[in-house]
């Protein structure tokens, strides 16, 4: 992939929306890319953690109006603590990168209360402390018709 470069990508910008996201909010980004040729605009989002980085999202943003693009990006790891994007856009048929190197937010905060599963961040699945219950019934079940 090249680099976008040139006039262009002096006046073309990224904003994102809040400034200073939780982990598990939703972000909002802004771009303004000065090109009339340009086809498509996606936001690389990756989540990271000090040790790793998350498989990255690949956001289609949409064309709000003359030269800007929008996108909004659910973060869905509670333990992560930075995110890093870039711009991929397609001009004549090819696809460049927007900057060089990706732009980096710290996290902020803890996790917001948007949860995908609607609970809360304790990580636990509902409907696994049932395992154990109904093991021990079939037991009791098995020794009662033992016993007669």
């Amino acid at each position: 992939m090249l680099s976008w470069t040139g006039l262009a990508a002096g006046e073309s910008s990224v904003e994102i929306h809040p400034e200073n996201p939780k982990p598990q909010s939703t972000v909002t980004f802004n771009a303004t890319i000065v090109d009339d040729t340009v086809s498509a605009v996606h936001v690389i989002v990756k989540e990271c953690t000090p040790r790793l980085c998350f498989l990255p999202k690949n956001v289609t943003m949409t064309s709000s109006d003359t030269n800007r693009y929008q996108a909004e990006v659910m973060l869905t790891h509670d333990d992560a603590t930075y995110i890093t994007y870039h711009l991929d856009i397609e001009s004549d048929g090819t696809w460049y990168t927007y900057p060089d190197e990706d732009f980096l937010i710290n996290l902020s905060g803890e996790p917001d209360g948007n949860h995908p599963n609607g609970g809360d961040a304790t990580n636990e699945t509902p409907g696994f402390e049932l395992g154990p219950i109904f093991v021990t019934i079939l037991f009791a079940i098995l020794v009662l018709r033992r016993k007669r």
